[in-house]
């Protein structure tokens, strides 16, 4: 599930309100329905794989055990400097969040981008191929549950509506959902 961001303003998607929006979108995103039944996750640890998505640089957690402290970097902490993140990018040539405008100049971007991997196999099931057929209409029923309680929300007007006041939120899922949402 591919997540896509805009900035309603012209200081860009990187400002503590923004992303605060973008998190409290992420959050509630994995609240829906069954997650952490659906997610893309590391066999050995039965944990979901975190998303791919500026929320984790930008919300970091330190955690210490014994002489070592480590960054945890699961979206869960306090917000990180912006500009550090941002310096850091420019250092290191990371383009993947940004448009094509933010450099060592512009160190702001319009649009950024997140990504939520689902994948086989499904918690409670072996392997991919351990009833797939059971697999993937769960993995459909889960997305179609999250279109219709949630994300379908963010195109909508009225009382059932969602919206940020920063950022606008647009989506695109190709397996199942493009069908889906075309034809309700």
């Amino acid at each position: 599930l591919w997540i896509f961001y805009q900035a309603k303003s012209e200081l860009g998607v990187f400002t503590e309100e923004a992303l605060e929006e973008m998190r409290d979108f992420e959050t509630k995103l994995k609240q829906v329905g069954s997650w952490e039944e659906n997610c893309k996750m590391a066999r050995e640890t039965g944990v979901c794989d975190p998303p791919n998505s500026v929320i984790n640089e930008f919300f970091t957690l330190g955690e210490s055990s014994g002489d070592v402290m480590q960054m945890k970097t699961d979206g869960t902490g306090a917000l990180a400097s912006i500009d550090g993140v941002l310096k850091g990018w420019v250092r290191d040539d990371n383009d993947w969040w940004v448009d094509a405008d933010f450099g060592p100049l512009n160190m702001k971007s319009m649009y950024t981008r997140a990504s939520f991997r689902g994948g086989l196999p499904l918690r409670g099931f072996t392997s991919r191929q351990d009833r797939r057929a059971t697999q993937n209409a769960k993995a459909e029923q889960y997305l179609i549950q999250l279109y219709d309680e949630y994300l379908k929300r963010f195109d909508e007007t009225g009382r059932n509506a969602l919206s940020y006041k920063h950022i606008s939120i647009t989506w695109s899922e190709t397996k199942w959902l493009q069908t889906h949402e075309i034809t309700r």
